[in-house]
């Protein structure tokens, strides 16, 4: 696939995966799936960090990072990013972790998460921030696997973070969830989406923890962009 096409289809130029077939399926698709990536020490390893630091909370769904517990929040990154990114670097081409934390649906209480993207880590008309997301337990439609909104990511190319509007926001959720592909995985299976990709999640009846962990490219990290005139795609 040239550049000119990945421009065209609203993408950086820049390979995000070393195999070229993977490559293109995350250009078609906005995600991969990465089959057995976590053996069972390691996911019981990664259980073992969310249930002895993890503060109580009554959400039934909450990511981590949302807790103000600094000591916390480092034994999650430090944990989750021993473990999967030595796993990356054969498949991705030269990203770094910037956060890892623990995406968590509560047992017994509304665990639904809406539609939404990830937020913008790095200049992404240039590079594209990735995020790993590895549950723990088997997951599917009925038990909290994700749903993506398969091609989105080439869609809706807006800066998101904290108080910023959204384009997401002005669509009706009804409409775009006829839309939405399930991905069924096996706990300890990797898969790694793009940041614009739509996506949600739907109850439940189990507690579900699933590992993430945000990266960007080494030369897309905000120091290496200091400088550097910033340019978003809208």
């Amino acid at each position: 696939m040239n550049g000119n096409t990945t421009i065209a289809r609203g993408l950086s130029t820049r390979k995000a995966f070393i195999d070229s077939s993977l490559q293109a399926e995350f250009e078609e698709n906005g995600y991969v799936l990465i089959p057995g990536v976590l053996h069972k020490d390691s996911i019981a390893a990664l259980s073992d960090v969310y249930d002895r630091f993890s503060p109580s909370v009554t959400a039934g769904f909450h990511v981590t990072n949302w807790i103000k517990d600094p000591a916390y929040s480092a034994a999650s990154h430090e944990k989750i990013a021993f473990l999967l990114a030595p796993k990356l670097k054969g498949i991705l081409n030269n990203y770094r972790p910037v956060l890892g934390c623990f995406a968590v649906k509560e047992k017994g209480r509304d665990n639904t998460m809406g539609l939404h993207q990830d937020w913008s880590l790095t200049d992404e008309s240039a590079f594209c921030g990735i995020s790993a997301w590895v549950p723990l337990i088997d997951v599917a439609a009925d038990s909290g696997a994700l749903q993506m909104l398969r091609g989105s990511h080439r869609l809706f190319r807006n800066i998101r973070g904290q108080k910023i509007s959204n384009q997401l926001d002005r669509l009706s959720a009804g409409t775009l969830h006829q839309y939405l592909t399930s991905v069924p995985m096996k706990a300890g299976d990797m898969l790694l989406l793009h940041h614009r990709i739509v996506h949600c999640s739907g109850p439940a009846m189990h507690r579900r923890i699933a590992a993430m962990m945000a990266m960007i490219p080494e030369e897309g990290a905000p120091e290496a962009l200091c400088g550097r005139q910033r340019r978003y795609d809208r």
